[in-house]
C-alpha cells in the first residue's frame, strides 16, 4: 500500500512533455484552487491558482511548519483546508481569505502524532481528516470550524492505514484504507462519526483487492472509490448507487489507483500511477491519457476542466480545458522544478477572470519598439527585454500585493517601471518618484490624460465607478464588473476614460462613444493594428480569437494565453501577440516565438 510520505522512486521519464491545449470554446469559466506537496525552503508547499490553473503562486511562506503537506480541499474560492505530516502532531491549516493567511488548527492534545493524508469538507464548519500508518490511524472530525477536534476512529481499525475520506453532507462520511481480514476497508457513518459500518457488499472483497486510497461521494447514495492490488500492480474503480450496500467494479488498469473525483453521478475523473481516466456517462465508457508516474491527485469542476498533480522525480501540474483531449503540463515555477505534489483541489464556484491591468507604454529603452516584460508578484522580480529573443534585464522592484503600473512619468520618451500598492495607495516609479494616490480596492489605470506627453497616476474604483486622475480630473464612469480601459481613439492623445463590460461586450468611452463589440468573457485589447489611430479589439481566451473592429478577425493563441499586442517591430503597427505562463512562450504573429518567464511570472501589461 502506498504511503504518501515515502520518497518517490527514481523513474526514467521523458522530461519536458508538453501537450498544448486546443480551443475549447468561447466563454471558458475561471476557477480557483490549490495543490500541496513536499516542503521546500523551510516551509510546506502550498500553491494557488485563481485562473483555472494557467498560473500558480506559492503561499504560506513564513506561516507553515517545515512539513510535507499531502491533503487539500477547496471549499470555495476563498476557503481551504490542508493537512500533512506530523511535527509532534498532525499538521492542519486553514484559510478564509484565498490563502493570504494560513492558520494552524488543533493542538497536540487533540491531534495525534500521525501523518495526515486527506481532508474533506462538505462546507460550513464540518471538516474530516484521516491519516496514519500500519501502526496507528486516525479519523479526525470538527463541527465548529476547527476550534475543537475529536478522533472518531472505531475500535478495531487503528491499523487500517486510512487514506481516503469524503463527506457529501455534515452527517454522512466515507473513509477508506488498507486491508483488514483480507479485503480493503470502507467505513461509512451517517451520524457524524458516532457509529460506523464497514461495507463489503459486491466487488469490494474480490480476491487480490488490497487497499482503497481515494473515495468521492456525490450524495448519501452515490460514491466512487479507487484502489489497488496487494503489490500495487493493478488499479480498480468501484461505484455504489445504494449508499454502499453493494459496490460494483467499473474499470481497471495497470499500476496503483490513487485518487478519484466525482463531479456528479455521470462525470468522474480518476488518477492512477501513470494514467488519468474519466467517464461522462456514469461509468459505462471510459477514456484515458498517459501521465507521469505517481499521478497522485485529481480535481475537476465539470466534464471539460480538470487538473492532476504528480509526485515523482519532480512534481508537475496537468490541466485540460477540453475534456481530456489535450493537456498542458507545468513542471517549473520561478525557475525551479516543482516539488513533489500530492493532492489538488479546485472549488466548484466560478471566479471573475484575472484583472486586466493596463500600462501606458512598453518601450523601456527608447528604441521605438515595444519591449516584452514579465514580473513575479511573489517578490517583485522584473524581466524586460527589447524583443522576445533578447536577453532580459532583471531587477527587483515592488513586492507582494503590488500591481504593475508602468508609464512614461517623466516625459523622456521611455517607459518607467512602476508599481501601485493598493494597501496604502503608494505609487513608486523607479528612478523618478514616490507618491500616494488611491486606496485599497482601487485599480491603477495610468495614462497620459492631459496630453502633455507624461503618464498621469490614476485609479479606477470598481465599488463606485470613480475615475481619479491626479491633478487632472475626477469622474464617475462605469461600475463593478467593468474593466477600465483608458483609450486614445485618434492615436494623437490625450487618453480618454473608457470601460469594457465583459458581461455584454459594451464599450463606452466617456463623452465619445458607446457600442457593443465582443461577447461575455472577452478581454479588451485596443491597439494601433492599422498603424493609424487605435482600433477597438477583443481577445477571446477560450478560442484564441482576435476580433479587431473594422479590420479583421483571426485566431492566434490558445486557452490560457495572455494577449500582449504591441509594436514589436518598430514599424508603428501593433501585432497580435500572446504570452503563455505555463511554458513561458512569447509568440508575436508573423514575427517571432521565444521562451522566457513562465510559471509564476505574469506579463506586466495585464
Amino acid at each position: 500500500m502506498k504511503n504518501r510520505f515515502l520518497s518517490a522512486l527514481l523513474l526514467t521519464l521523458t522530461p519536458g512533455w508538453l501537450f498544448l491545449a486546443a480551443p475549447a470554446g468561447a466563454g471558458l469559466e475561471y476557477f480557483a484552487g490549490w495543490t500541496v506537496g513536499e516542503s521546500r525552503d523551510g516551509y510546506g508547499t502550498i500553491l494557488r491558482s485563481s485562473d483555472g490553473g494557467r498560473s500558480w503562486f506559492r503561499q504560506g511562506v513564513g506561516q507553515l511548519a517545515d512539513v510535507d503537506l499531502a491533503g487539500v480541499v477547496a471549499v470555495d474560492p476563498d476557503t481551504a483546508w490542508v493537512v500533512g505530516k506530523s511535527d509532534g502532531y498532525g499538521a492542519i491549516y486553514h484559510t478564509t481569505d484565498g490563502g493570504r493567511t494560513w492558520t494552524r488548527k488543533g493542538t497536540a492534545g487533540e491531534i495525534p502524532d500521525l501523518d495526515l493524508t486527506k481532508v474533506t469538507s462538505p462546507g460550513g464548519k464540518t471538516v474530516w481528516a484521516v491519516g496514519g500508518d500500519v501502526g496507528a490511524s486516525t479519523i479526525l472530525h470538527t463541527a465548529d470550524g476547527g476550534r475543537t477536534w475529536h478522533d472518531r476512529i472505531p475500535d478495531g481499525y487503528e491499523q487500517a492505514e486510512l487514506q481516503g475520506v469524503s463527506a457529501p453532507d455534515p452527517e454522512t462520511v466515507w473513509v477508506t484504507g488498507g486491508s483488514l481480514d483480507g479485503y480493503p476497508v470502507i467505513l461509512k457513518s451517517e451520524d457524524a462519526g458516532a457509529t460506523w459500518t464497514r461495507q463489503s457488499g459486491g466487488d469490494v472483497a474480490r480476491p487480490g483487492y488490497h487497499h482503497i486510497l481515494g473515495i468521492s461521494a456525490v450524495d448519501r447514495e452515490t460514491a466512487w472509490a479507487i484502489g489497488g492490488t496487494i503489490a500495487s500492480a493493478d488499479w480498480f474503480i468501484l461505484k455504489t448507487s445504494d449508499g454502499g450496500e453493494t459496490w460494483n467494479l467499473q474499470t481497471e488498469g495497470a499500476h496503483d489507483g490513487n485518487e478519484i473525483h466525482a463531479v456528479d453521478a455521470e462525470t468522474v475523473w480518476a488518477a492512477s500511477d501513470s494514467t488519468i481516466s474519466w467517464t461522462t456517462d456514469g461509468g459505462l465508457t471510459w477514456s484515458s491519457h498517459l501521465s507521469y508516474e505517481y499521478t497522485m491527485g485529481i480535481s475537476a469542476v465539470d466534464s471539460r476542466q480538470a487538473w492532476a498533480v504528480t509526485y515523482s522525480w519532480k512534481g508537475s501540474i496537468w490541466r485540460t480545458e477540453d475534456g481530456g483531449a489535450s493537456w498542458t503540463v507545468l513542471e517549473r515555477l520561478g525557475g525551479r522544478d516543482l516539488p513533489g505534489l500530492w493532492t489538488v483541489s479546485f472549488a466548484p464556484q466560478t471566479v471573475p477572470p484575472p484583472l486586466r491591468l493596463v500600462v501606458d507604454g512598453k518601450d523601456y529603452n527608447g528604441d521605438g519598439r515595444d519591449d516584452v516584460a514579465v514580473w513575479r508578484p511573489a517578490d517583485g522580480r522584473w524581466m524586460i527585454a527589447p524583443h522576445p529573443t533578447a536577453r532580459p534585464r532583471i531587477f527587483h522592484y515592488g513586492g507582494p500585493g503590488d500591481l504593475p503600473a508602468s508609464g512614461d512619468y517623466d516625459g523622456d520618451g521611455t517607459t518607467d517601471p512602476a508599481v501601485f500598492r493598493p494597501a496604502s495607495g503608494l505609487w513608486a516609479v523607479r528612478g523618478v518618484t514616490r507618491l500616494y494616490y488611491g486606496k485599497s480596492g482601487d485599480i491603477p489605470v495610468p495614462a497620459d490624460y492631459s496630453g502633455n506627453g507624461r503618464t498621469d497616476p490614476a485609479i479606477f474604483r470598481p465599488s463606485s465607478g470613480l475615475w481619479a486622475v491626479r491633478g487632472v480630473t475626477r469622474a464617475y464612469f462605469g461600475a463593478g464588473g467593468d474593466l477600465p480601459v483608458p483609450v486614445d481613439p485618434s492615436g494623437e492623445g490625450p487618453a480618454r476614460v473608457g470601460i469594457f463590460r465583459p458581461s455584454s461586450g459594451l464599450w463606452a468611452v466617456r463623452s465619445v462613444t458607446r457600442f457593443y463589440f465582443g461577447a461575455s468573457g472577452d478581454y479588451p485589447v485596443p491597439a494601433a493594428y492599422s498603424g493609424s489611430g487605435r482600433e477597438f479589439a477583443v481577445f477571446r481566451p477560450g478560442t484564441g480569437l482576435w476580433a479587431i473592429r473594422g479590420l479583421t478577425r483571426l485566431y492566434f493563441g490558445a486557452p490560457g494565453d495572455y494577449p500582449q499586442p504591441g509594436d514589436y517591430s518598430g514599424g508603428g503597427t501593433s501585432l497580435p501577440a500572446v504570452y503563455r505562463p505555463s511554458t513561458g512562450l512569447w509568440a508575436v504573429r508573423g514575427l517571432t516565438r521565444s521562451y522566457w518567464g513562465g510559471g509564476d511570472y505574469l506579463p506586466v501589461s495585464w
